[in-house]
């Protein structure tokens, strides 16, 4: 089976219906706001339902229809839509990501969806980000009316592959996005062109919006995440704002038992410069036993712009965005048939520089190759080790990668670029091989093991790993950090299987450094699949 699959959008069977909005009261009595729109058809029939929750409001006052609404519809599928419980029109309180409250609402949602006269009984869950997410836990609420998953730009593990990688405070996400959700939570939110928008709209029932002040009035006392956030330094620690839940708590990396039994179809989506989420889709590849597609591509956050470091100026790579939402619905329409039923099991991943796709079933690659590369004097990097010594380095805390970076992306979706690091990287230390004698790919995790002494008794250290062009123009390729206190590798405690040095980033295994004394540490930079022509 190819990928991407050479085929042109299915010709549409339908066009939206009216888009209609409601609360449903789920078991404890929340009120939630859901849209649900029919795609125009002969009285009596039902369709098969594409379920979307949002924490991003599920539409504006005087807004029209999504792009994704609009398509499900258009092939032929009911689609709902909803904000989650604390958020948007829902009544409740949203204390942080994906909360119990949160998660346990997606079962009465499904219940109500397949009471519906128009519903078939079955049940599609999608959505990008946040709603890819949500989707997920639709999963772990093992519905029987659940079909299909697929999850665009997830966060497998909330901790490790956004908000602390390697241990380290990933602040701008979570204050930028923070600020952005408890704005949203009161009806505040900026268009594109700065404008204020008219706000969340209210269900069809609220006239006069009363009942969309009283939910507003609801979230109004919860602090911002980023207040939790805050409060987190290791794996395990549960804020007293979010009443001691960790984020490994809510994230679906810790509850994959669950979704394995839900027997679910699940195609995954993830891009090789998105904060973390490649090495999340790898994690979810690995503990899925089959009924699993799993994409990277070389694509920001939500896979809107392309970023190949190898060939900057290209733009456009198939599939195109547009391109994406037909491979899920071939996805979708080939597991509502049973063909990924019982046994398929695949990842597809986009080779940059060589711009090609290809597709395993095992990772690491069953082809790898390791080699071993040693740091050396005077800057070098060699595949021999014969030298002895140090090099010392002073901080320089001016040092970053811009606005542009892979952390920025999964707040602003904006495009990801590195530039030419040459002027960067002569404020770092580097250490350079001599010109590769011929071309090599690098596909999986780089590992860097270092033996390092501190002046203090914690910190971190950023790895990049980079390609010296023949002009001189130094290449992003990937990179990795980790902060010292978490530096003990763990041979238990694993959330899930690794393949690379394990660090738990429980509290247990916290280790202050001591001021001067040598220690080893080891870890892996983010997974890369790179082509590289030698000169």
């Amino acid at each position: 089976m190819e990928f991407p699959h050479p085929v042109e959008e299915p010709v549409a069977r339908s066009s939206p219906g009216k888009l209609s909005g409601v609360y449903i009261q789920v078991a404890d009595g929340t009120k939630l706001a859901v849209d649900v729109l029919l795609p125009r058809a002969i009285e009596g029939r039902k369709f098969t339902t594409v379920l979307i929750m949002t924490r991003y409001w599920r539409g504006v006052v005087g807004g029209g229809l999504s792009r994704w609404q609009t398509f499900f519809a258009k092939h032929g599928f009911a689609v709902v839509q909803g904000d989650v419980r604390g958020t948007g029109a829902s009544f409740g309180q949203w204390p942080h990501h994906r909360s119990r409250a949160e998660t346990l609402d997606f079962t009465d949602i499904m219940d109500w969806v397949v009471s519906q006269p128009w519903s078939d009984g079955r049940i599609v869950g999608t959505g990008t980000s946040y709603l890819a997410n949500t989707a997920d836990w639709m999963a772990e609420r093992q519905h029987r009316a659940l079909e299909v998953v697929i999850s665009r730009f997830a966060d497998y593990d909330p901790y490790a592959d956004l908000y602390f990688p390697g241990g380290v405070p990933n602040a701008y996400m979570g204050e930028k996005w923070g600020q952005m959700v408890k704005d949203l939570d009161l009806n505040i939110r900026r268009e594109a062109n700065g404008d204020l928008s008219p706000g969340v709209r209210p269900v069809d029932e609220d006239e006069g919006s009363k009942m969309l002040q009283a939910a507003l009035k609801e979230h109004s006392s919860v602090p911002s995440v980023w207040e939790g956030l805050q409060q987190v330094t290791c794996r395990d620690d549960g804020p007293e704002l979010w009443d001691n839940v960790s984020l490994t708590d809510f994230g679906i990396c810790s509850h994959m038992d669950r979704v394995r039994q839900s027997g679910v179809s699940m195609q995954n989506w993830a891009g090789w410069m998105d904060a973390g989420t490649a090495s999340g889709s790898i994690h979810r590849f690995r503990a899925l036993p089959d009924s699993v597609h799993v994409v990277i591509g070389p694509w920001n956050h939500a896979g809107s712009h392309v970023f190949d470091p190898m060939n900057p100026e290209v733009s456009q790579v198939e599939p195109s965005y547009s391109q994406q939402q037909v491979e899920n619905l071939v996805f979708i329409q080939q597991s509502l048939a049973g063909s990924w039923k019982g046994g398929q099991k695949r990842l597809s991943y986009y080779t940059c520089g060589e711009g090609k796709w290809k597709t395993t079933t095992i990772w690491p690659l069953p082809t790898t190759r390791f080699e071993d590369w040693f740091l050396g004097s005077q800057g070098t990097l060699s595949e021999t080790s014969v030298d002895t010594g140090m090099d010392t380095y002073k901080v320089d805390y001016g040092v970053g990668t811009g606005e542009a970076n892979r952390w920025a992306t999964n707040k602003t979706m904006l495009a990801v670029s590195y530039g030419d690091r040459s002027e960067i990287d002569k404020r770092l230390l580097c250490y350079t091989s001599s010109p590769l004698p011929s071309d090599v790919e690098i596909t999986g995790h780089p590992i860097l093991t270092l033996f390092l002494a501190s002046s203090e008794h914690d910190g971190a250290v950023f790895a990049y790993l980079e390609l010296v062009s023949t002009e001189g123009k130094v290449i992003y390729l990937t990179e990795g950090q980790l902060r010292l206190i978490h530096r003990r590798v763990s041979v238990d405690s694993q959330v899930y299987p690794q393949v690379s040095p394990y660090h738990s980033f429980l509290r247990k295994d916290a280790m202050p450094m001591v001021p001067g004394e040598r220690v080893e540490i080891a870890f892996a930079l983010h997974p890369i699949s790179r082509a590289i022509v030698s000169a």
